[in-house]
């Protein structure tokens, strides 16, 4: 607080936010032992739903959107904190969003909760991952989008080597030359394999992509992995914008962590005002030239 920025210092006191944080709850905690047996996420969940609500009324998305997964770090004790070596924090919570490729902004997000009873809107028999991003995108199919499943909806995605349905000529190889790759067709959908490095493959499908076009000057990679390229990243995009003036905490309670990390909801504002905006200087630019063609003749 005596460091930062002098806006923030303005605004309150460092002791009035440590007794409101101190205080801060998000549910009833008189029902919340019960609620919990339905729902691992009931200590937010009201302000969650009404947070993706307002995100959902505030935008209209463009043609391409992107579903990835962000990790928000915390130590605190928690009973579906994940643990993904290849992050920097390592251990947190997971948040799989959907937003729109272009802008960044957040348009649907869920929690991954791993299992969970029926009542929570997961099923035990079914892939919670798969259930998840269906969920993520339906109010989107349909739309003539492309989601980084369907009708009128077109996808791109990554798909994991150990897939059974995967042909074998596809998996990586030591025979394969670098830079090398091959396609499957199949009625509208794609296949392809590309070898980056010695012993390694990257397998994309793609439902909006129909040739074999290639990039020469780009290592030879197929125009799939590079619209893959293009429209993802987005979540990390958005983990740096927050991080720019990241209002968290250190703390062990996760419900508090997961409140920090709804500053997310600051980048959606930034996108709207940034339309907004654009939109205003156009209309102006639009007048003046009425006016000056007016007055010239």
């Amino acid at each position: 607080m005596i460091d930062g920025r002098p806006i923030f210092r303005a605004t309150m006191a460092k002791n009035r936010v440590k007794i409101l944080l101190r205080f801060c709850r998000f549910d009833n905690i008189a029902t919340r032992d019960e609620r919990l047996k339905e729902d691992k996420l009931a200590p937010v969940r009201d302000l969650w739903v009404m947070f993706l609500a307002q995100l959902r009324a505030c935008y209209t998305p463009g043609g391409s959107l992107s579903v990835d997964g962000q990790l928000i770090p915390t130590r605190g004790r928690c009973n579906f904190r994940q643990y993904i070596p290849s992050k920097p924090g390592k251990y947190g919570l997971r948040i799989f969003w959907c937003y729109d490729s272009d802008t960044v902004y957040p348009l649907n997000g869920e929690v991954y909760l791993g299992r969970q009873s029926q009542a929570a809107g997961v099923g035990r028999n079914t892939s919670p991952i798969c259930n998840l991003v269906k969920r993520l995108v339906q109010p989107w199919i349909n739309t003539g989008r492309t989601i980084t499943t369907g009708v009128q909806t077109s996808l791109v995605g990554t798909i994991r080597r150990n897939k059974k349905e995967i042909p074998q000529e596809l998996q990586s190889d030591p025979y394969r030359p670098e830079q090398s790759s091959i396609f499957c067709f199949d009625r509208q959908i794609t296949l392809v394999s590309y070898v980056p490095k010695k012993r390694d493959a990257m397998i994309l499908l793609s439902t909006l992509h129909h040739d074999k076009a290639i990039d020469n000057e780009k290592k030879n990679k197929p125009e799939i992995i590079l619209y893959y390229n293009e429209i993802k990243g987005g979540v990390d995009r958005m983990d740096q914008m927050v991080q720019t003036y990241s209002c968290k905490r250190k703390t062990k309670h996760w419900p508090m962590t997961f409140f920090f990390n709804m500053i997310v909801g600051a980048v959606a504002a930034f996108v709207v005002w940034t339309i907004k905006k654009s939109t205003m200087e156009r209309k102006e630019t639009s007048s003046s030239t009425v006016i000056f063609v007016t007055i010239g003749f």
